[in-house]
């Protein structure tokens, strides 16, 4: 691999004091390590974590870029396992985007196989970050169509669940989910059972759970529709 042939930085370990948090102090030692980086001649800074949707969001707005997700569980934090990367070069920066552009495009597969224990704001939040990596969808405007006659119930859930999760991991519509959006996420890109959402978020049962999907959907849907 030609990140193994180049200079590169691993960021263990960030730490505000709880009384000094929400000062930016944090972005601010990562800016003072990507000076010195700089300086150096590096070429990458990395560093990995415990998947957590507001840890994700600030290596994010620092701008490093997920590019792996461990299969396996940590010990203490039950969490797979994150590495995000920073390229300082135009060259490094390319070879970044490349590798989260993989990364983006195997999610929809991999997740319900490598990581069936990751929850749904984990994944919608990884998801939401590699928006801008996330592959075009060439069969965007036949699965929005398919998606709105599951709406209308002229198709039932099984006829559809290939639309639906084509639709939802696309750059596309990934930034229109909100919390609401939760449990079909946990079913159409985790591949978790209707049963078992509707009892982990509180429904009455699968018929109660689609509905609220129908709801979201549609939503979707149409306001991409106006948008264009």
């Amino acid at each position: 691999s030609s990140y193994l042939s180049e200079i590169s930085w691993r960021i263990h370990r960030i730490a505000v004091a709880q009384e000094c948090r929400r000062k930016a102090i944090g972005s601010e030692l990562v800016a003072s390590v990507v000076a010195a980086a700089k300086k150096y001649g590096v070429s990458y800074l990395s560093s990995s974590f415990a998947l957590e949707s507001d840890v994700l969001r600030f290596w994010r707005q620092v701008d490093f870029t997920p590019v792996y997700l461990g299969s396996r569980r940590d010990s203490s934090s039950g969490s797979y396992s994150l590495i995000v990367l920073q390229g300082l070069s135009a060259i490094s920066r390319e070879r970044a985007s490349q590798a989260a552009r993989q990364l983006a495009g195997d999610l929809p597969t991999s997740l319900p196989i490598s990581h069936p224990e990751l929850d749904g704001q984990n994944a919608l939040a990884l998801l939401t970050s590699l928006a801008s990596s996330l592959p075009p969808n060439p069969s965007l405007a036949n699965d929005s169509q398919r998606v709105m006659r599951y709406v209308h119930k002229e198709l039932v859930f099984e006829q559809c669940v290939a639309s639906l999760q084509r639709l939802i991991c696309s750059a596309r519509f990934i930034n229109l989910l909100t919390a609401q959006a939760l449990p079909l996420v946990e079913c159409i890109v985790l591949g978790h059972s209707r049963s078992d959402v509707a009892v982990q978020y509180g429904f009455a049962g699968k018929s109660d759970l689609e509905q609220r999907f129908k709801i979201i959907l549609a939503d979707m849907v149409v306001n991409k529709i106006e948008e264009r």
